[in-house]
């Protein structure tokens, strides 16, 4: 390597700075290459003399470099090639891993020492040396708060405590501003299981009605707000800095609060600020140091005379009733009265924008809110997010009045929205069977999982859930949802595969990728699924009244396009219990779901089949059709004989010609009765019947190509020009 590089020589920072510049250029120079440079292009070329003489001693090199880093980091190691290349390759990325680790830690520290070095203390309302615990403050906290602040922190031995799947209990040593005093009270579902606890306020809520000077239009120009360097600060961290803050909170009545939240290097979340901001200046509470303290805060955040003034305190409100017990009596939401004046954009940083033309920067909403002492930088975000706030909740109150035309009902409303927030109840998150399936649900555009893959995410989900419950970390941060989905869409078979798919796997994943594969395994070796049945509705086609594929004509059909068919035609299929409704792909087999024309192709196959069956019952049945009618039409007429004798003479008297035709037609008279008969008798010759049945016992012949003829006209639309003119000469044929 370079002499100038040397670590201990003076020019080593600028020399250092000016190669890793120029190296990021021709890495990201080389990248770009590599992305046009494709697998067939270095094949044709590598049968070039001079490309294989370049590509050999590049190898060479990049081969001997390889070497010398891995003898630097371990002196053991020799790079033989007896040693195969998977134990190479291993190496190789342990030895990466190592690097990278180092690396970062190194920036970490230097980024520490940096802050150290670059913070003016005076300029950037920082607390100075003299505010932080002295030794007379640090005897006013009590034992478990250090343990606690270890805890945080990473260090403490039984933080499972916390995260026990039982039902939370609310953490309250007092109730401050009670109409009822405070007792635990259990609720329960309709299977009288215990749910969760009743809310300690739930009463105060109910009956809450806002003062009369907080729906009053407040008298412009409401004053705005002085800058931050401007404005008094102070960072509280003790107990009597917190005792100074609550006797001020006495005297106000009005407060803007937030919260700062981290949850990714915890379980269960930590609240680690508390951020206040009154009439007198900006308040911040390490949350984490006094948190078993923080219950006192109860005396102003659950006056009703006082408001306290929120952006989005949906989950503010959980937060802090989870760590620090305190509920909110009083609120009003900016963020829901930013949807009641139907606003575009509603975010806070939006609303800083819009009626402070304040720009705000929110890339540290997710950032190591754990850090002590905090930067200026998160200081000044903190401050910001309640520097504001009040400003902004009498405009908006001004607002809302005027959307009602000096009426009060829009502004009631949002404090009713806002008391709704606070009626919500911390619940623990609980793994159940389908929990899987809603991290799939969102990324379901990016993997496509089999029946194995889904079981394998079943199985990765819920031991990521245990595997981060016992080491109070975050389930994202143990293995992030996309290197979960890439394992379980994938199924590797062995440890290289799983350390290609998750190359920036952290340390406490790293130790679980032999587990990990024998979960994998147990999914990979599952059976088949037993193979889908096609439902009867669509199987017993001889069973229904009307083709499957027609449509009812237009006079059965409802106003809003829907068929309406008739009860007596409509056949509900008995599912069997163990019949698997799973849909699979389209296919050729009889069990398996066809397209509309492929269905169509196989029900005129079944109509020809039945056609047959339907001309061999054709001539026996219009036989006895017809005689059941002859014989309900030309039924002999019976009556005595005397009625009869009176009935032929006064027909004889009326019209003699008409006695005559009637006797050469067939009626007589006999000793008994005289049969009289209307017209002859017809009788089907039994040569025709002969001919019919002999017809039917004929083999059919092969016959071409049959298109079902569709009973409603608008199917006529499908068919191509060919096809109408084969249909219309086999009806000409039929008649």
């Amino acid at each position: 390597m370079d002499s100038t590089l040397n670590p201990k020589a003076p020019e080593f920072f600028p020399e250092l700075k000016k190669v890793t510049q120029n190296g990021y250029l021709l890495i990201k120079k080389a990248v770009k290459s590599s992305k046009v440079f494709t697998t067939d292009k270095y094949h044709s070329l590598k049968t070039l003399p001079a490309f294989k003489s370049v590509t050999s001693d590049l190898c060479r090199y990049v081969d001997s470099q390889i070497q010398d880093i891995l003898v630097a980091e371990t002196p053991k190691f020799l790079f033989i090639k007896e040693q195969g290349d998977e134990f190479k390759e291993e190496q190789i990325v342990t030895t990466n891993s190592n690097i990278l680790d180092r690396v970062s830690n190194n920036l970490e520290e230097l980024c520490k020492m940096d802050y150290v070095h670059r913070t003016d203390k005076n300029n950037q309302n920082i607390p100075p040396q003299e505010d932080e615990p002295m030794n007379e403050d640090l005897a006013d906290i009590d034992q478990e708060d250090m343990l606690y602040m270890e805890e945080v922190m990473g260090a403490a031995s039984n933080s499972h405590v916390y995260n026990i799947e039982n039902i939370w209990v609310p953490i309250l040593p007092e109730k401050p501003n009670y109409l009822v005093p405070f007792e635990l009270k259990l609720l329960y579902d309709a299977d009288g299981k215990a749910i969760e606890y009743e809310h300690p306020y739930r009463i105060e809520l109910s009956v809450f009605e806002p003062a009369s000077y907080l729906i009053n239009a407040t008298a412009e120009p409401i004053p705005f707000p002085a800058p931050l360097k401007n404005t008094n600060y102070k960072f509280i961290n003790t107990l009597s800095k917190l005792d100074d803050l609550l006797r001020h909170l006495r005297e106000v009545d009005e407060l803007a609060v937030d919260v700062e939240h981290h949850s990714f290097r915890a379980y269960r979340g930590i609240t680690c600020l508390v951020q206040i901001t009154t009439f007198r200046g900006d308040f911040i509470i390490d949350a984490m140091l006094l948190r078993r303290h923080l219950y006192k805060l109860n005396f102003a955040f659950t006056d009703p005379k006082k408001i306290k003034v929120f952006h989005g305190a949906d989950m503010d409100v959980l937060w802090l009733q989870r760590d620090l017990g305190v509920y909110i009596v009083g609120l009003f939401d900016t963020y829901q009265a930013a949807v009641t004046l139907d606003l575009e954009k509603k975010s806070l940083k939006a609303l800083l924008k819009l009626y402070c033309n304040v720009n705000t920067d929110k890339k540290y909403q997710t950032a190591d809110w754990r850090v002590r002492p905090l930067p200026y930088e998160m200081v000044k975000y903190a401050r910001t997010d309640t520097h504001y706030l009040l400003y902004i909740w009498k405009r908006m109150k001004n607002q809302l009045l005027e959307k009602s035309n000096g009426q009060r009902e829009t502004l009631l409303k949002v404090f009713t929205m806002s008391r709704d927030v606070c009626l919500s109840t911390y619940k623990k998150h609980v793994v159940t069977e389908t929990s899987h399936l809603s991290l799939y649900q969102r990324y379901h555009k990016d993997f496509d999982l089999s029946w194995r893959s889904l079981a394998a995410l079943k199985i990765l989900y819920k031991w990521r859930d245990d595997y981060a419950r016992e080491l109070d970390e975050s389930p994202a941060y143990v293995l992030p949802n996309v290197l979960m989905l890439t394992l379980a869409e994938k199924l590797p078979t062995d440890l290289k595969s799983i350390r290609e798919y998750c190359p920036s796997a952290r340390k406490v994943l790293k130790r679980s990728f032999i587990k990990i594969l024998e979960m994998i395994k147990t999914c990979r070796d599952m059976p088949e699924p037993p193979p889908a049945v096609m439902p009867l509705a669509i199987r017993a086609t001889g069973e229904l009244s009307h083709h499957m594929l027609d449509l009812p004509n237009t006079s059965d059909s409802d106003l809003n396009g829907d068929v309406a068919m008739a009860s007596e035609n409509l056949h509900e299929p008995d599912y069997a219990a163990g019949v698997d409704t799973t849909s699979y792909e389209t296919g050729s087999g009889d069990n398996r779901f066809c397209s509309p024309y492929l269905r169509y192709v196989k029900c005129v196959k079944v109509e020809a089949e039945q056609q047959k069956e339907d001309d061999k019952k054709e001539v026996p049945v219009a036989e006895i059709t017809n005689t059941e009618n002859d014989l309900t039409e030309f039924t002999p007429i019976f009556k005595n004989k005397e009625t009869r004798e009176k009935e032929a003479e006064e027909r004889a008297m009326q019209n003699p010609e008409a006695t005559e035709e009637a006797y050469g037609a067939g009626e007589g008279t006999s000793y008994d009765f005289t049969l009289v008969t209307r017209r002859k008798r017809k009788s089907r010759p039994r040569r025709e019947m002969l001919d019919a049945q002999e017809q039917a016992d004929k083999p059919a012949p092969p016959t071409k190509r049959v298109y079902y003829q569709y009973t409603n006209p608008n199917y006529k639309e499908f068919y191509t020009p060919r096809d109408k003119a084969i249909a219309k000469l086999q009806s000409k044929k039929r008649k």
